[in-house]
């Protein structure tokens, strides 16, 4: 537990990306001698920030209340997982630059089952929703995961079919767990803590609408992706092209890549 608030912590700081979090940890070892070295102004934490990012951490870390801050944590009911937790995805520990931290309300995709992510047009057309529900019905009856961003359009249709067929489904935000992104998926979204998860490598509070697509990584997925013109608001598929167990599909080509 008191590893966890220096973890959580260490997340939270200013200008703290996941490779500023590697580099601090390789030279100090555990998020509380970072802690410790920020405080002190260390000069191996300047020789990582900048001036102005080193003034910016040590002023946040002052007034950090730790207990304080994990506890409101706790009571929101979010797990906050690292590398260093049993629980962390073992898929996800595999990938390059793995994400340092995942927080998760509801429950983690089982890792021993496949899961299909679905992602696609926010403006799509009405053959292009028949598809996704179809699919996302069909995988959901039959106990796969569908693994989606909650987004307007084919996201939020693909993991509302999930859920009528009976399955489960789980939201990769580009936010905090606790935000509901966008307003109007609240119903999805209470639905999905019910019947899957919520996830997301953005500290609650925060709002950024980013794909956090790395983590779609969390099984050995397939990838479907519905769009009707180009790849504008999908994830192209050379981001993917080195994962070798991925299986990648896109119904503009309507065959398997």
């Amino acid at each position: 537990m008191e590893n966890k608030k220096y973890e959580y912590w260490l997340h939270r700081m200013p200008g703290a990306g996941n490779r500023t979090i590697r580099e601090l940890l390789r030279r100090y070892h555990t998020p509380f001698e970072v802690y410790g070295a920020v405080r002190r102004r260390s000069k191996g934490v300047l020789e990582v920030l900048t001036e102005t990012r080193m003034d910016e951490a040590a002023e946040y870390t002052r007034s950090y209340d730790l207990n304080r801050e994990y506890e409101e944590l706790l009571q929101k009911g979010i797990r906050f997982l690292t590398a260093e937790d049993e629980d962390y995805p073992q898929r996800l520990r595999k990938i390059p630059s793995a994400p340092y931290a995942l927080y998760v309300l509801g429950k983690l995709p089982p890792e021993n089952l496949p899961a299909v992510a679905m992602i696609g047009a926010r403006e799509c057309s009405e053959y292009g929703i028949y598809v996704a529900k179809n699919f996302a019905k069909e995988l959901g009856a039959h106990g796969i995961p569908v693994i989606s961003g909650m987004a307007r359009g084919i996201d939020s249709i693909s993991q509302e079919a999930a859920l009528q067929g009976g399955g489960r489904t789980y939201a990769v935000l580009g936010c905090g767990v606790d935000i509901c992104y966008p307003k109007s998926s609240r119903r999805l979204y209470e639905q999905i803590l019910e019947q899957g998860g919520i996830l997301s490598t953005f500290p609650p509070g925060l709002f950024q609408e980013a794909f956090s697509c790395r983590i779609f990584f969390l099984l050995n997925i397939s990838l479907l992706i519905n769009r009707q013109s180009g790849p504008r608001n999908v994830i192209p598929k050379p981001r993917f092209q080195h994962i070798q167990s991925m299986r990648f599909w896109d119904l503009l080509l309507g065959q398997k890549q």
